[in-house]
């Protein structure tokens, strides 16, 4: 009953978080429209008023502000990138496109611009031109975040569904980037090591994982539950063996825990069924 009431709670919270904040920015809305009644040409309080559109949800009215604000001579650099992301929010991807290209000139390009004409591109099936924006995203972004490099190697998968070695190229080269021990990308490549059927790769990749883990309890049951799968009943045996030894090192108020309480349970019955086959 108290977990279906903090549940309850942190539920209600949220809604009213978004509530509140879509009353924010319908308060917002009105005050720049005021603002816009007494100064009908300014370019700039269109644009912002289009800014508070888009993050509303409202993709036609937004769309209608940038363009009101590009028509009055709007200066603003992120104009024609804010029409080109709302295009693509409201599924316009051809329009997305024309407005993207507008943001190309002589200046080297934030790497969000490449980002968004890849994404682009690819609702719009041209592939190879997708591969070279996000290839010059992965290239030229400092400090790159681990979703980029993921999305990077998922988009390589959404153009050919087979082509592991490229998705798993990307893994690599996020964690050359990143660090080798980013378990982010470690699980991803354990993900696409597993679809592609290399089992001892696979294997490596979780001994990897163990290696650099303080708690091992957990990554030796999955170890073990792969080896399983892969009808290797004697390697599976010996990483469940090992996670209930991980377990027995563990202080006692982690031993007491639900999440461990649960491990043991699915170690114990993932034994019974090893051994029962």
């Amino acid at each position: 009953m108290l977990n279906k009431k903090i549940i309850f709670a942190i539920s209600f919270l949220l809604i009213s978080t978004m509530l509140f904040a879509h009353g924010d920015l319908s308060i917002r809305i009105a005050q720049k429209t005021e603002d816009i009644a007494n100064d009908i040409h300014n370019s700039e309080l269109y644009y912002e008023r289009g800014v508070l559109y888009q993050l509303h949800l409202e993709y036609k009215k937004a769309i209608q502000d940038y363009k009101k604000a590009k028509t009055l001579g709007s200066d603003n650099k992120l104009l024609n990138f804010k029409l080109s992301e709302t295009y693509y929010e409201s599924k316009k991807y051809k329009k997305a496109l024309n407005s993207i290209m507008l943001c190309f000139g002589i200046e080297t390009q934030n790497v969000n611009v490449y980002k968004l004409k890849a994404r682009i591109l690819l609702k719009l099936g041209r592939y190879e031109e997708t591969m070279e924006a996000y290839k010059y995203v992965v290239d030229n972004t400092i400090d790159i975040r681990p979703e980029a490099i993921i999305e990077y190697s998922t988009i390589i998968l959404t153009i050919d569904s087979l082509n592991f070695k490229g998705a798993l190229e990307a893994i690599e080269l996020g964690l050359e980037k990143v660090g080798k021990n980013t378990v982010t990308f470690q699980l991803k490549k354990i993900e696409y090591l597993k679809k592609s059927n290399q089992v001892e790769a696979v294997l490596t990749q979780y001994n990897q994982l163990i290696k650099n883990s303080i708690r091992k309890e957990f990554w030796y049951y999955e170890k073990g539950k792969y080896q399983n799968n892969v009808n290797r009943n004697d390697g599976a045996t010996i990483s469940l063996q090992q996670a209930k030894m991980a377990i027995q090192l563990l202080p006692l108020k982690f031993k007491s825990t639900i999440a461990i309480k649960k491990l043991q349970t699915q170690i114990n019955k993932l034994e019974k069924l090893i051994h029962y086959d």
